[in-house]
């Protein structure tokens, strides 16, 4: 928090400096990095400062959504439990859809879950498992929505005609997306 290193363990002087700049959490002494007021603090006035809380305030669900409302791309700090946590990262995809890339592998393999994502951005289909981009009724629905997100599905349905006739073009050139 820019202070003298003996105020990095004050909490009160912590506590008034990450109101204002949640950043200055990384100055803070490991204990108050792990003080979930403190932390929560921190990461509604910067969801960004969650990189410098405590394994534990990363693993705590309501630090981690507040910091990705105040910053969606903040999940990717998060703990790797709530990576995997359906209702966290359903909330993290709805702030900003790219962040299915910071799901768990289990969730990226979720076809429901995935579609969800992709029904926001269809371009999302290109963090999802290999198998949900194999898999041709997921590549239909998804051309549907934007001919563009075809070169997110598997190389091998790119040259498939249904998919073709759904993205409304005759063939596959990569160099032309």
């Amino acid at each position: 928090y820019g202070g003298p290193p003996e105020m990095r363990g004050n909490r009160a002087a912590v506590l008034a400096a990450v109101r204002q700049a949640g950043n200055l959490l990384k100055e803070a002494a490991p204990a108050l990095r792990g003080d979930i007021e403190v932390v929560m603090a921190a990461v509604t006035q910067q969801g960004a400062a969650l990189q410098y809380a405590s394994a534990e305030a990363r693993n705590d669900r309501g630090v981690v959504l507040a910091a990705i409302r105040q910053h969606p791309g903040a999940v990717r700090h998060a703990s790797a439990a709530l990576r995997a946590d359906r209702d966290v990262m359903l909330e993290a995809v709805r702030l900003n859809p790219v962040n299915l890339e910071h799901a768990s592998a289990e969730l990226r393999a979720d076809a429901s879950f995935v579609d969800q994502a992709v029904k926001q951005n269809p371009h999302t289909l290109a963090y999802a498992s290999d198998n949900l981009r194999w898999d041709r009724k997921v590549a239909l629905d998804v051309v549907d929505r934007n001919k563009y997100a075809i070169q997110h599905v598997h190389n091998a349905l790119r040259a498939d005609h249904e998919v073709l006739v759904h993205a409304g073009v005759k063939t596959w050139h990569e160099e032309e997306w």
